[in-house]
């Protein structure tokens, strides 16, 4: 209960910034003006949709589909529940990305020994801060619930460069993309991460052999078939659908590291793809300048680095996680 309470406290104080940029007409008018045919293209008609949900639904409010999804009513992307020839389940089957993130692992793996170097990992064992004033800006972010560390690879550009630049290979997304680590003997908080427009991937870089680590999605009443279950190893990738409410686990002493890297759902077209990049791209652009907070996933270093350079101008900076590499 402790976990989930803290949980709910990150995601309602970053809610309040997000929607901050959402309210603001100053924003949409920079966001029209990014996107190409972004009031009459007829291939973003989904996309207008989803911007108008953005912009209308009252924040924090939950769907749950048939199948047991969970997605917020704000962040509903619509026409991705038809059927589109994607697998709608916990734990689909995306054989190019999990070819492609286990042809990286080894690199990642070898580079997150110079990260651990020089980002040594805080190990307060005290509960997650509950609110997300402690934790952005930090390099490793707490939050979500104790054991669980998050480091974004935006800020460790300097020492896993290859692997950056061979997550080119599979459609990442702009939120998680980093090195999650769970502390051992620990369990997750049972939650949705409730965008439709995601799957999530987890890929094995220093998974403990002495006892198993894995990922559940339980059974509920909106999904009888389940539970399934997922055990984690080193090198190896799976492809997780996070709207579907799962957990993690480490039953080993030691601790558990994952290249945590969340991608576009592959229903999504590449207009729909570059429209939601451009969108989310702006909007940490303009919690930044505009409203002087410090987006999720970027470290005060970092961010000042860029203003130093004048890089935070540049809506690519935002957009693009190989930026300057």
């Amino acid at each position: 209960e402790v976990a989930s309470a803290a949980y709910s406290a990150n995601y309602g104080t970053a809610t309040e910034v997000d929607n901050a940029a959402y309210s603001s007409q100053e924003f949409w008018d920079v966001v029209e003006g990014a996107i190409t045919g972004f009031a009459d293209d007829p291939e973003l008609g989904r996309f207008r949709g989803f911007v108008d949900n953005l912009r209308t639904e009252t924040p924090g409010e939950i769907i749950t589909l048939p199948n047991g999804q969970e997605i917020l009513k704000q962040y509903f992307f619509p026409g991705l529940e038809e059927e589109d020839g994607v697998d709608r389940s916990p734990f689909p089957s995306m054989p190019e990305w999990e070819r492609a993130l286990e042809d990286l692992a080894a690199t990642a793996r070898s580079e997150l020994v110079s990260v651990l170097m020089e980002r040594p990992l805080d190990d307060d064992l005290s509960a997650p801060p509950a609110d997300d004033d402690d934790v952005i800006g930090g390099v490793w972010n707490k939050a979500a619930w104790f054991g669980w560390q998050f480091l974004s690879l935006r800020d460790a550009k300097e020492w896993m460069p290859h692997t950056i630049r061979a997550l080119r290979a599979v459609p990442t997304a702009h939120r998680f993309v980093g090195i999650a680590r769970q502390r051992g003997e620990c369990i997750g908080s049972l939650h949705s991460d409730q965008r439709n427009y995601l799957l999530s991937t987890l890929t094995g870089l220093r998974v403990p052999r002495d006892a198993p680590c894995g990922v559940v999605c339980p059974s509920s009443d909106a999904s009888p078939l389940m539970p399934q279950e997922r055990k984690m190893a080193d090198k190896k990738a799976i492809v997780l659908d996070n709207t579907f409410p799962h957990y993690v686990y480490n039953d080993s002493p030691m601790d558990r590291f994952v290249l945590m890297a969340e991608c576009w759902h592959p229903a999504l077209t590449a207009k729909e793809r570059d429209a939601l990049a451009t969108t989310f791209a702006a909007k940490d652009r303009f919690t930044l300048i505009n409203l002087k907070q410090c987006p999720w996933g970027f470290s005060d270093e970092e961010l000042m680095r860029a203003i130093l350079t004048k890089d935070h101008f540049d809506l690519a900076f935002w957009r693009d996680l190989d930026h300057g590499l």
